[in-house]
């Protein structure tokens, strides 16, 4: 048997949710929308660190249990996809008062992959010793999660993975994990 990387758990349990959400949805006559964010990132409201910056950042932190966690990510999805915190809020906002919206929205500004991500971070952060070589590790990803749905109904994000990171380094630097 193939082991399955640490993080399997979260992402079972999110498809587990969102399959019951939709089952109670159908039997009670409810009308549903879905909104599935990729890993989110940027600044947040909360007094502890989610964990979510937590992956985002472990290539910068040097945080090697969560870069296998960023790998296994990867390696289950396909890809490292990443959204701004503030984008998937909005999004909720705009699906829940758009008279057309249905059904599920992937919610998803940049894709990629662990040596790309890496190689831009290690470019935009050179104070960080950010790893760059990761042998045979696929180095583009091969899956894409769409948000083309969310777009037709007319959404935009607002934060590009420039914005994202800025954004969420800045953050971590005022909680004390990052040196200025």
């Amino acid at each position: 048997t193939t082991a399955k990387p640490p993080t399997w758990g979260y992402p079972v349990s999110k498809v587990l949710a969102e399959k019951t959400a939709w089952k109670f949805a159908e039997e009670n006559n409810i009308d549903l929308i879905t909104v599935i964010p990729s890993l989110m990132a940027g600044a947040s409201l909360t007094p502890d660190i989610p964990s979510s910056i937590g992956l985002a950042t472990s290539l910068i932190t040097g945080n090697e249990f969560l870069i296998n966690g960023l790998k296994g990510m990867q390696m289950l999805s396909g890809s490292i996809s990443i959204t701004h915190v503030e984008d998937v809020c909005r999004a909720h906002i705009f699906l829940a008062e758009k008279e057309s919206a249905s059904g599920r929205y992937i919610c998803c500004a940049e894709n990629s992959s662990v040596p790309e991500v890496a190689k831009f971070l290690s470019k935009r952060y050179p104070e960080y010793k950010v790893p760059t070589e990761f042998g045979d590790f696929p180095s583009k990803a091969k899956t894409i999660l769409s948000s083309e749905k969310l777009k037709k109904e007319g959404f935009t994000f607002k934060y590009g993975i420039e914005d994202i990171y800025d954004q969420t380094v800045e953050y971590l630097k005022l909680k004390g994990v990052l040196q200025n």
